[in-house]
C-alpha cells in the first residue's frame, strides 16, 4: 500500500506542476493486450508464449505551451502474464503511467501523437494454473512466484481523427518481479497493446 500511495503522490505532483498552465483534456481507451514474461537464469534468457487479454484506462492531458507538447498522467487496469507447455499465469494489475507526449496535425481533423514515460503497477490479483490440472495458486501469495509491485517504461503512438484515436503501444518491465529473484534469476513483464479511444 505504501508503494500505491507513492504512485498516487507522483501523479498528483505531476498534475500540480502543469495544472497552473492549462485545463486538462480527459480521455478513455480500451485495448487488446498481448502479454509475455521473460525469465533469465544466469546468462540464458527465455520467453514463454504470449497471452491475450485486455486493458482499459484513462488519462488527463495537460498542454505545455502552444507547441503540441503535453503531460498525461493516468490510471489503467491491465492484464499481464504468460503461458508455456507447463502452466499459465494470468495477472491483473492497476497501472499508473506518467507520460510525456507530442501531438501534431497533418491534415484536416487528423493528428498523430507519440508518448513515452515510466509507469508503476500493482498486482491486485493473479493465479498460476498448471496445464491439464485444476491446481491453481495465487501468483502473488506466499506460495506464488511473483512480487506485486512492478515498474517499467512505456511508449505509445496514436492516429487521431477529431476526438477519436487508434493507438498502439509497448510496456517493458524493468523490475525483477520474482519473489526469490537474484542477479542469477529474474522474471520481467512486457506487453504490446492496440486499441481505440476518445478524448473529451
Amino acid at each position: 500500500m505504501k508503494k500505491l500511495f507513492l504512485a498516487a503522490t507522483l501523479v498528483l505532483a505531476s498534475i500540480g506542476i502543469v495544472s497552473a498552465q492549462s485545463r486538462p483534456t480527459f480521455r478513455l481507451d480500451a485495448n487488446f493486450v498481448g502479454s509475455n514474461m521473460t525469465t533469465k537464469v544466469g546468462s540464458v534468457s527465455e520467453s514463454a508464449s504470449m497471452l491475450a487479454g485486455f486493458r482499459v484506462g484513462g488519462a488527463a492531458e495537460f498542454a505545455i505551451g502552444q507547441d503540441g507538447f503535453y503531460i498525461a498522467p493516468g490510471v489503467a487496469y491491465t492484464m499481464k502474464g504468460a503461458k508455456d507447455d507447463a502452466a499459465r499465469s494470468r495477472l491483473h494489475y492497476l497501472q499508473v503511467p506518467i507520460n510525456a507526449g507530442f501531438r501534431a496535425s497533418f491534415a484536416q481533423d487528423m493528428t498523430v501523437s507519440l508518448e513515452v514515460g515510466p509507469y508503476l503497477a500493482y498486482g491486485v490479483a493473479g493465479n498460476t494454473t498448471l496445464k491439464n490440472s485444476d491446481l491453481s495458486v495465487d501468483a502473488f501469495g506466499d506460495k506464488g512466484a511473483l512480487k506485486r509491485f512492478d515498474m517499467g517504461l512505456g511508449i505509445a503512438a496514436a492516429l487521431g481523427y477529431q476526438r477519436y484515436y487508434f493507438q498502439v503501444g509497448y510496456d517493458h518491465g524493468i523490475l525483477n518481479v520474482a519473489q526469490k529473484g537474484s542477479s542469477d534469476f529474474s522474471i520481467r513483464n512486457y506487453d504490446f497493446f492496440v486499441g481505440v479511444g476518445v478524448r473529451f
